[in-house]
C-alpha cells in the first residue's frame, strides 16, 4: 500500500450581497491572504463549546456573478501544502542575504566561485 499527499482546496460562496457593496467587496478579497473555516454547533445564535477548525489555507482567486440586486463571489482556497509544488524564488546569494541580514557576510564569497577554475589532481 502506497501513501500519498494530497493538498486538496476548497471553494467558498458568499451569496446575497447587496450589489452596492461590490467595489468594498473586490477591495477587501487579498490574493494569499489566510482564509480559516471553522465548524461550530449554534444554539440561539451561541456557539455550543469550542469550534472546530476544518479548513486552513490561502486565498486563491475570487469569481464575481453579478445578478441584478445581489452579487455572489466564490473563492478559490488553496491548501498551503501546494506551495510545495512550486519553484522557490529564493536565491543564495550575498545580495538576497544582505536583504535579510545587512550585517551577514557569509555569502559574499558565492559570487566568486562562478567564474573561479579549479584543477582536480594535479
Amino acid at each position: 500500500m502506497e501513501a500519498s499527499v494530497h493538498a486538496d482546496g476548497t471553494t467558498l460562496t458568499l451569496s446575497g450581497i447587496d450589489a452596492t457593496l461590490y467595489s468594498d467587496c473586490m477591495d477587501e478579497i487579498q490574493l494569499g491572504a489566510p482564509a480559516l473555516i471553522y465548524y461550530a454547533l449554534l444554539s440561539e445564535g451561541a456557539i455550543i463549546g469550542a469550534p472546530y477548525l476544518l479548513f486552513s489555507g490561502l486565498v486563491d482567486k475570487p469569481t464575481i456573478t453579478e445578478g441584478t440586486d445581489t452579487i455572489s463571489i466564490t473563492l478559490q482556497l488553496e491548501n498551503r501544502l501546494t506551495n510545495l509544488n512550486r519553484a522557490s524564488n529564493v536565491r543564495y546569494d550575498n545580495a538576497t542575504q544582505r536583504m535579510k541580514y545587512p550585517n551577514d557576510s557569509s555569502f559574499t564569497w558565492v559570487e566568486q566561485l562562478n567564474d573561479a577554475s579549479f584543477s582536480w589532481g594535479s
